[in-house]
């Protein structure tokens, strides 16, 4: 079976402590991107995941046609606007709790 292509969006304390780790142990997931606007974050989590593609904007990590899914690690208020970007994009979504109703 070929891995599932994901991309991390938010490169923040959480996704480094807990969501990098676990994912690049996973044989069935390939973290192929993240994006993060904050450069010292995406400096960071670049460090973890050496062979992914980085971009400081989320939507040029959506425009990419070799990702299957996202994995959404923003702050809550932003939850909603970039779920629904990734969704219209036809992407599987992962959305830590608690979503946002604000757009």
């Amino acid at each position: 079976m070929k891995p599932i292509r994901i991309g991390l969006i938010g490169c923040g304390w959480f996704a480094q402590a807990v969501q990098l780790p676990i994912l690049t142990r996973l044989p069935e997931a390939q973290l192929v991107a993240l994006a993060e606007s904050d450069a010292g974050r995406l400096s960071s989590a670049r460090r973890l995941v050496p062979a992914a593609t980085t971009y400081d904007d989320y939507e040029a990590l959506l425009e990419r046609a070799d990702v299957d899914a996202v994995i959404i690690s923003v702050p809550t208020p932003r939850h909603a606007g970039v779920a629904i970007a990734a969704l219209r994009k036809g992407l599987h979504v992962y959305l830590e709790k608690p979503i946002a109703t604000m757009l």
